[in-house]
This record gives C-alpha cells, structure tokens and sequence, in this order.
C-alpha cells in the first residue's frame, strides 16, 4: 500500500524561531491559535510548502540536509514534529 501524502492546511502560518532554543512559536492567522513547536516541525513546514510529501519524504530531505547528524536522532525528532503539527491540525494527508 502506498504511503499517504501530507500537505499544509494553510501556508499562511506566521513562525518565529529561536534558533538557540530549537523551538519555534506558530501563530495560525485562520483561528487565532499560538503553538509552540520545535525547530524541526518548522523545518517540515517549509518542506510541505514546496509540495506534499510522506513521512519517509520528509525524513529523506532532511537526512540529506543535515547529512553529519545521526539519521535516528533525525528520525525521532521528524516523528515527534510530526506528531505536533497533526495535533495542531496543520497538517492534513491525502491519499497516493
């Protein structure tokens, strides 16, 4: 079965992001809401802009883009980001 493709509900989320902090707060100009985020699920924000992708897309872009980090820490942190922008239903998947 292939594997379902996720998108942004809207890309007009506003981010600021503490880079020494790894976090990033995300304002959603649709209901008002204010999340905090870790850096990673900003990085999976501006990926999703580009185009949909699935959860192992997303985790290959971004084993090549931090190439020198350990590829299960990436992984987990791509889960748990994941996991954050579902709950603050940001993200919606479409069939492939």
């Amino acid at each position: 079965m292939p594997e379902a493709k996720f998108f942004l509900q809207s890309t007009d989320l506003v981010f600021r992001v503490f880079e020494d902090e790894d976090l990033a707060v995300v304002y959603d100009p649709r209901n008002g809401s204010t999340h905090l985020f870790s850096i990673v699920a900003h990085e999976l924000y501006q990926l999703l802009a580009s185009s949909p992708a699935s959860l192992q897309e997303l985790k290959l872009s971004l084993f090549q883009r931090f190439s020198d980090d350990d590829q299960e820490m990436i992984s987990t942190a791509v889960d748990t980001a994941f996991v954050q922008l579902q709950c603050a239903d940001l993200i919606d998947a479409v069939a492939n």
